[in-house]
């Protein structure tokens, strides 16, 4: 394995990801000289960021001199994985630089004067989690803000996405940055051109992005605030200006709004590109498309009908009556959980153990592949829908030969195979992180629930889970080995297990 030209492309994003600080900065010297608090350093916070990662940058490239070739699959996994662990220590440096020089403690608790936090923080931006330390979201100076919603807007699709787009040195192992860290079943027709694609999808996902940003606007959202919520949603990452997400707002054309944003990020981006490609019967016929706008509408159906009250508690405090605030909270909240996007109008937490179960159910369940959403996807869901009926039937009908179809195409027993397995590595996973939680913070008195939706809603890359870490709350009581536990969570969930897991095994890192 070349370990030298996996730093120097580590060095180049690093590069990449200091000069994105740049319009952040000027943003910070903008709103400096309006007077708004925190902006003084925030201004020397991020200059010092973009100085300290360009360093970096720099020399790992110089310690990485090496030719540029082909990436292969081991080189390709490495740099995808370490991306992400590099990404979020220097994106998590101007919330430390600001923190460690305020003067006055944020959140309360002082969440950004540690460091462990402003990883935390930066990693759940650049996976799309949106599990937050922040007690006081408003005390952070918009600037900060903004940068935090960015990360995870950035995030959404992918740094190695964007990586491959514009960086022609990489060559034809490009397309196995592209494939380890695109989610979902990859098909072979997809491998063709990746850069061409990938260009592509994000001006796809720019394109929504700015759309929702204008419909935000004209319902009455101020624009700094309609930009960090749209990178926010079509990221489905979660993270809000506001302490009580969106329910402080308190606007059901916003609430509307965000939901139908929502639902278009939680589908698979493919799907927008074969539509401006003229191929709109393939879409009328795709399995995973029709799964998921039917879970989703089961989901929202099922979510309401469950809750059977008329009294709806928002994040605010507040209590929104009516049939339709009951639509309205109960649809946002059943999407907002499958999709991961992680925002909140109306405490969940405050609703029964069924609707919990659902929503838990739906947060394992998440989008299409090829999404911002997280999740085990919607396709994985049908083949092993499909792969257990299949063996069922066998049970009692034991001649009968029946292949598991997906749409118009036959799952091969290999395809079955891998993803029972990835759902069941998935689900030790998550049992394995629970545990971790529940014993590094037992002196806490943490319950089984918090443990338990502390895994589930990081590792689904969702955000929020139920009690302890509910909507109403936040992450930054936990102990530094559950947060090192949930960032490594978060990570895994994001990069689907593989690209991140092998690492760990020793055969890996062998000479072949």
């Amino acid at each position: 394995m070349r370990v030298r030209l996996v730093i120097r492309l580590l060095g180049v994003l690093s590069l990449l990801l200091s000069l994105t600080m740049a319009p952040f900065l000027l943003f910070a010297v903008y709103a400096r000289f309006r007077s708004l608090p925190g902006e003084t350093e925030a201004v020397t916070a991020f200059a010092a960021a973009m100085l300290l990662g360009g360093l970096i940058g720099a020399a790992m490239i110089a310690v990485g001199r090496a030719d540029i070739g082909q990436v292969r699959t081991r080189e390709s996994l490495l740099l995808v994985a370490l991306a992400w662990t590099v990404g979020a220590a220097l994106a998590g440096l101007p919330f430390w630089l600001w923190g460690s020089r305020h003067p006055f403690p944020v959140g309360g608790d002082a969440a950004f004067q540690s460091y462990l936090n402003c990883y935390f923080e930066a990693m759940a931006g650049l996976t799309t989690t949106g599990a937050s330390t922040l007690t006081d979201i408003q005390s952070v100076p918009r600037s900060l803000l903004l940068w935090r919603g960015f990360i995870q807007w950035l995030g959404g699709l992918g740094i190695v996405v964007l990586f491959v787009a514009i960086l022609p040195l990489i060559g034809a192992g490009g397309s196995r940055l592209f494939l380890w860290e695109k989610t979902g079943i990859v098909q072979e027709g997809g491998r063709h051109q990746i850069r061409v694609i990938a260009r592509a999808l994000w001006l796809i996902y720019a394109g929504i992005t700015l759309a929702e940003v204008l419909l935000l606007v004209a319902a009455g959202m101020g624009w700094t605030d309609a930009l960090e919520h749209s990178f926010a949603t079509m990221a489905t990452g979660g993270f809000s200006t506001r302490n009580a997400s969106i329910g402080q707002f308190a606007s059901p054309a916003i609430d509307w709004i965000i939901i139908v944003f929502m639902v278009l990020a939680g589908a698979n981006f493919g799907f927008y590109y074969r539509a401006l490609t003229g191929q709109w019967r393939s879409l009328a016929r795709d399995p995973e498309l029709r799964g998921y706008l039917i879970i989703s509408a089961v989901g929202v159906v099922v979510t309401i009908a469950l809750i059977g009250s008329l009294a709806i508690p928002t994040t605010d405090g507040r209590v929104d009556t009516g049939l339709g605030a009951l639509i309205r909270h109960g649809t946002f909240q059943a999407l907002s959980f499958q999709t991961s996007t992680g925002f909140a109008t109306a405490d969940s937490d405050q609703w029964g153990p069924a609707v919990k179960m659902l929503l838990i159910g739906l947060m394992f369940i998440g989008g299409c592949t090829g999404s911002t959403s997280g999740g085990l996807k919607i396709i994985r869901v049908l083949v092993v829908g499909k792969t257990l009926l299949a063996h069922m039937t066998r049970l009692t009908r034991p001649r009968m030969v029946r292949p598991v179809r997906l749409g118009p195409l036959v799952i091969d027993e290999a395809t079955q195979r891998e993803v029972t397995i990835f759902t069941l590595i998935f689900g030790v996973v998550f049992v394995a992180g629970s545990a971790a939680i529940y014993l590094f913070d037992a002196h806490q008195g943490i319950d089984v629930v918090t443990a338990m939706s502390a895994a589930a809603a990081t590792l689904n890359n969702v955000g929020p889970g139920f009690h302890q870490v509910g909507a109403t709350t936040n992450f930054a009581w936990l102990s530094p080995g559950s947060k090192v536990v949930i960032s490594m969570l978060m990570a895994i969930g994001r990069l689907e297990l593989y690209a991140f897991l092998a690492l760990f095994v020793p055969g890996f890192w062998r000479r072949v």
